[in-house]
C-alpha cells in the first residue's frame, strides 16, 4: 500500500489544521485571567453598556459618549456578551474571531507578480498601489 508524499498535501488543508492547532492554543485559556487595563477593560466596558442601555448606535464609556474609534468592535462584543454571557471568555472571543479572519483574508497580488494586473506599478514605485476591487477605491 502506498502513501501520499508530504509534498502533495494541499495548502488549505494545512492551513486550516495550522488554524485549529493556533485556536486551540489561543483559545485554552481564554477567560481564565482579568481584562487588562486600559484598553481590554474599556472596550468591554463600552460594550457592556451597550447591552444595559439597549442602545446600540451610540457607544458610550461611563454614560458619556465615545467616538474615539469604530464602533464595529463594541458590537461584536456587545453581541458576543449578549449570546456567551458577561465574561472574559466572551470578550477576548472577538479578537481571537477578527484574528482568524484576518488570517484567512486574501491579499492583494505584489507588483510585477504574474497574478497583477498590467496597471500595477511596481514595488518601488512612489505610485499608489495596485487595486483589487471592481470598484477601484480600495
Amino acid at each position: 500500500m502506498m502513501t501520499e508524499p508530504a509534498s502533495s498535501r494541499t495548502w488549505s488543508r494545512d492551513l486550516i489544521l495550522l488554524t485549529l492547532v493556533l485556536c486551540a492554543f489561543y483559545g485554552f485559556r481564554l477567560g481564565s485571567y482579568a481584562l487588562a487595563n486600559p484598553d481590554e477593560g474599556r472596550n468591554a466596558e463600552i460594550a457592556r453598556e451597550m447591552v444595559a442601555s439597549g442602545d446600540w448606535v451610540t457607544p458610550r464609556l461611563d454614560g458619556v459618549n465615545y467616538f474615539e474609534k469604530p464602533p464595529l468592535v463594541y458590537w461584536a462584543v456587545a453581541g458576543s456578551l449578549t449570546l456567551f454571557g458577561p465574561n472574559e471568555g466572551s470578550v477576548r472571543a472577538v479578537p481571537l474571531l477578527f484574528a482568524i479572519g484576518a488570517f484567512w483574508s486574501p491579499t492583494p497580488p505584489r507588483a510585477g507578480s504574474t497574478d497583477a494586473p498590467p496597471d500595477c506599478p511596481p514595488r518601488w514605485s512612489s505610485e499608489p498601489r495596485c487595486s483589487t476591487s471592481r470598484s477601484g477605491v480600495f
